[in-house]
């Protein structure tokens, strides 16, 4: 005959196992979650977030106040800084488009490849550049053009591109470097020929005299900070870098007598630029 009802002693058991099994999946799903979120955090680390503003517009009163950028820094795993840069202003014109540049950069501000990402405003365009010590490498997503290099550091714009980020771009000009005078080279998306299919072309530019002035405190954000005063005779500024960390505090336009300096800071890393984040 078949029992019609289980054995209790059976039954026990089975829901001791069913326990069992419940917390093993719950413990296991925990370890998944745990190492899932280690692993994101070890993708990039945020150490500092802020913004570039103008600070004195002569010609232009009005600009007087605006932002001409928002910004968050990242270190990678492997060292490398990311600055990923959101441009506000660059003219009327251009009020509705977006404009989205990555800089990957050394320690001492060496630009190590760029990203550029516009869309709106009339205008749909996408780049992306792996600037090594010996070659440069850049795809639009549908081309990809390859130049040598003989000379690092050096620097790269994306051709005469009117959104272009100047603080971080100057900042790789300079790259942290402290010598009387020096010439950065400057490498450029070429303009292709009209109708041409030979796709995207990089091309080397005229080289940036850089000249170091001395060093200076400056007041940023209220603050005193250790800086270094540089010349850039061919773009008309005077650029002040933090001593600890080469980013670029302040331009001065020696043409116009533009202005535009950090304006907001945030750390997220007491180490990082610690005579702001005090």
């Amino acid at each position: 005959m078949t029992p019609t009802n289980a054995s209790p002693v059976k039954s026990t058991s089975l829901m001791k196992l069913l326990r069992r099994m419940q917390c093993f999946l719950v413990v296991l799903i925990y370890i998944n979650l745990s190492v899932a979120a280690n692993r994101h955090a070890a993708t990039k680390t945020k150490l500092a977030e802020g913004e570039y503003g103008v600070t004195q517009a002569p010609k232009k009163p009005g600009n007087v106040g605006k932002a001409i950028d928002e910004w968050t820094l990242w270190k990678l795993p492997n060292g490398l800084l990311r600055a990923e840069v959101k441009h506000h202003w660059a003219g009327p014109a251009r009020h509705k488009g977006n404009i989205e540049q990555t800089f990957t950069l050394t320690e001492k501000m060496e630009l190590a490849g760029y990203e550029l990402h516009v869309s709106g405003g009339g205008e749909n365009r996408k780049l992306s550049c792996e600037l090594k010590p010996n070659v440069i490498s850049c795809t639009d997503g549908k081309t990809r053009g390859n130049l040598a290099v003989e000379k690092a550091p050096y620097s790269f714009a994306p051709g005469e591109f009117y959104g272009l980020d100047m603080p971080w771009y100057e900042a790789s000009l300079i790259h942290s470097e402290i010598n009387a005078e020096f010439s950065t080279p400057v490498y450029v998306l070429a303009d292709s020929d009209s109708g041409s299919d030979s796709g995207i072309q990089v091309a080397p530019d005229v080289a940036t005299t850089v000249k170091f002035l001395n060093k200076e405190r400056i007041s940023i954000l209220g603050k005193q900070i250790d800086a270094n005063k540089y010349e850039l005779p061919q773009i008309y500024s005077w650029v002040w870098t933090a001593a600890d960390s080469g980013m670029v505090l302040a331009v001065q336009r020696t043409d116009n007598g533009g202005r535009f300096e950090l304006t907001k800071f945030k750390s997220n890393d007491p180490s990082f630029m610690p005579e702001l984040s005090k």
